[in-house]
């Protein structure tokens, strides 16, 4: 039984995948072209090589938004991309998700702010994509971060207190998010949004989004348990027990929401953080549980002069 993971690209295989693998095969086949690919037949069988890895590399990555659909972003516009700053292109660059709190501050986990060797990342190494349906498109706006404020509780071997918040160098053209306490609100499913690779293996250009049941904490404790694992107050699950849809690889940080029919607007309930397997029988999904961090998200504001 292996552990339960974080679902961040930069702690797993897709920033690997997706952009550096591809580029090492694309690089490699060209000094290997300088001297084969003179010959056709030499040049086939090159070329049929690297595409047979690049294609079995991308099979055995997970699944993002396992069983979703691809989401209207006109409606939930305050989902944003978090981006390596040093690529370019946004397809390749974005590893986790966020949501919009104010004009320039977006909530994510805080372990999407580590990169794939667990270094925290510094905020020049960080953009943030918004407005953006389509990662490969030039739409939208890509803005820099100028800081990251992790909480403080946060241990990139641990699993609680995954939450942090990006201060961006503009406000971004894009509506915010509220969030809400599930104790408040009369929901029984959520709907979750992100970026990645879809069930059969592909990449994921454009966002997707899926609706999912919420469960207890009593129910995903007994499931956590088997695993040595406590799903705390600090934490939500939601997802179905005999699988199907869930969030996964490079779904990290990406908004739960649920809509609050008192407010007439959608809420963010739920970062995503962390889960056994994707969208597989018998386990759910794990999110940071937004309403427990409410005053730290309050203070932090404060911190950061943003009212």
């Amino acid at each position: 039984m292996s552990r339960p993971a974080f679902r961040s690209v930069a702690q797993t295989e897709h920033t690997l995948i997706s952009s550096q693998p591809r580029d090492i095969n694309r690089k490699w086949l060209l000094r290997a072209c300088a001297s084969a690919c003179r010959h056709p037949l030499l040049r086939m069988l090159l070329v049929a090589a690297v595409l047979s890895v690049m294609l079995l590399n991308s099979a055995q990555t997970a699944s993002a938004v396992v069983g979703g659909t691809v989401a209207t972003l006109s409606a939930h516009n305050w989902v944003v991309g978090v981006a390596r700053a040093d690529v370019a292109d946004g397809y390749y660059a974005q590893f986790c998700g966020g949501a919009l709190l104010a004009p320039n501050l977006v909530i994510t986990a805080a372990h999407c702010t580590f990169d794939e060797a667990n270094q925290p990342y510094e905020a020049s190494d960080l953009h943030v994509l918004v407005n953006r349906l389509r990662l490969s498109s030039q739409e939208g706006q890509r803005i820099q971060v100028t800081r990251i404020v992790r909480h403080a509780g946060f241990d990139i071997d641990g699993l609680n207190d995954d939450i942090a918040l990006l201060e961006l160098a503009y406000d971004a053209n894009a509506p915010m998010i509220n969030w809400g306490d599930l104790n408040d609100i009369a929901a029984e499913r959520a709907t979750v949004f992100g970026w990645g690779v879809t069930e059969d293996g592909s990449a994921v250009d454009w966002l997707h989004q899926a609706e999912l049941p919420i469960v207890s904490q009593r129910a995903c404790n007994i499931i956590y348990k088997s695993y040595g694992l406590a799903i705390t107050d600090n934490m939500l699950c939601a997802g179905n027990i005999l699988g199907g849809v869930d969030a996964c690889t490079g779904d990290s940080g990406g908004p739960l929401v649920v809509y609050d029919s008192e407010r007439a607007e959608w809420v963010l309930v739920g970062i995503v953080s962390w889960g056994a397997g994707c969208g597989a029988s018998g386990a759910y999904g794990v999110y940071t549980n937004v309403s427990a961090y409410a005053g730290w998200v309050v203070e932090q504001r404060g911190s950061l002069n943003l009212e």
